[in-house]
C-alpha cells in the first residue's frame, strides 16, 4: 500500500561487517539507525548500543566502531549490527484498528507503552485516541 503512494520503506538489515553496513546505508540513504546485534538477555539499549540519525559514511564508520567497543566492554560477543530506519508510516484514518496497527508497528513505541523492563505501563488508549484526531486536524494528512 505504501508503494502505491510512493512512500519509501526501508527494511532492517543484519550486517556482520562494516563494509556491508556501508553498502546498505548507501542503498537506504540517510539518515540511518544502527543497533548492536547480539543474543539476549541483554538489550542494545541496556548498554547504550543504539545510534540514530547517522548521515554519511564517516558517521556510520565511527558509530560502528563505538558500538563494537560498547558491546565488548559489556562482555558480550560482537556479531555485527542491525541497520535501518526507525519509523512507522500509515495513511491516517479515523479507526482504532489503524491506530493500533501504527502503534504496534513502531516497536520502540509499543515496547515503551507496554512497560519496558518493568517500568510503569503507559496510556495506550490515550495514544490510540490521539492518532485519529491528528489525522482530522486542519493541515493534517
Amino acid at each position: 500500500m505504501l508503494a502505491t503512494f510512493v512512500i519509501p520503506v526501508a527494511a532492517s538489515h543484519h550486517c556482520r561487517d562494516l563494509e556491508r553496513a556501508v553498502a546498505v546505508a548507501a542503498e537506504i540513504g540517510a539518515p540511518v539507525a544502527l543497533k548492536a546485534d547480539f543474543a539476549a538477555p541483554t538489550h542494545a539499549s541496556d548498554i547504550d548500543a543504539v545510534m540514530l540519525g547517522l548521515e554519511g559514511e564517516s558517521a556510520l564508520r565511527s558509530s560502528w566502531c563505538e558500538l563494537e567497543r560498547r558491546v565488548q566492554a559489556a562482555g558480550r560477543e560482537w556479531i555485527g549490527a542491525i541497520l535501518g530506519r526507525g519509523a512507522a508510516f500509515r495513511l491516517l484514518q479515523e479507526t482504532d484498528a489503524v491506530a493500533d496497527e501504527l502503534i504496534n508497528s513502531a516497536e520502540g513505541v509499543a515496547t515503551q507503552l507496554d512497560g519496558f523492563r518493568g517500568s510503569a505501563l503507559l496510556d495506550r488508549d490515550a495514544l490510540r485516541e490521539l492518532i485519529p484526531r491528528f489525522a482530522l486536524a486542519p493541515g493534517g494528512p
